[in-house]
């Protein structure tokens, strides 16, 4: 980490950043501990602050991406291969957005870890994939139409009976 510009701490404005080289350890929100060893950063002698800078976080974000088991750009690019798509067809089969197999691909975006095992699950079980890409539930499932008029009872048609003649006005009879 060769910077010799002098950063004033941003947090305290006390003093200026000294670069250090040790590890890191981060948590994650389910409490696993993920250690960077030798991190390259900045650290305010006087309140702690720390600055990271963006070669360090690239490889800090590796290490937590490696540890969460998210896929790397090469397995997300492997993906592909294996299926032998393209970004833009690999993204409409799964709904996704076009330019999210390319953020991925180049590493401008991590994939999350359960899409990881989704995408992981599909390079396993291409025809599960193939099934997705041409949308196979409208041939598996009924169409909500026939449910609805299966589902329905038929409405009840009853023959009005003719009164009984014992229920006849005869008054009018003479």
């Amino acid at each position: 980490m060769n910077d010799s510009r002098s950063i004033t701490c941003p947090a305290c404005e006390a003093a200026i950043m000294k670069a250090v080289r040790e590890d890191m350890t981060y948590t994650l929100s389910d409490g696993t501990k993920v250690v960077v060893p030798k991190l390259a950063f900045h650290r305010c002698p006087a309140c702690g602050e720390t600055s990271i800078p963006a070669e360090s976080a690239r490889r800090a974000d590796a290490m937590v991406a490696k540890a969460t088991e998210q896929m790397a750009p090469e397995e997300v690019a492997a993906f592909l291969k294996a299926l032998k798509l393209d970004q833009k067809t690999a993204a409409q089969a799964l709904g996704l957005g076009e330019k999210t197999f390319h953020a991925w691909v180049c590493g401008k975006q991590t994939v999350s870890r359960s899409m990881s095992f989704y995408l992981r699950a599909l390079k396993a079980n291409p025809d599960f994939f193939r099934f997705i890409q041409n949308r196979g539930w409208h041939e598996v499932l009924p169409s909500v139409a026939s449910v609805r008029s299966t589902s329905r009872k038929k409405p009840v048609t009853r023959k009005r009976k003719a009164p009984h003649k014992s229920n006849l006005n005869l008054s009018s009879r003479r």
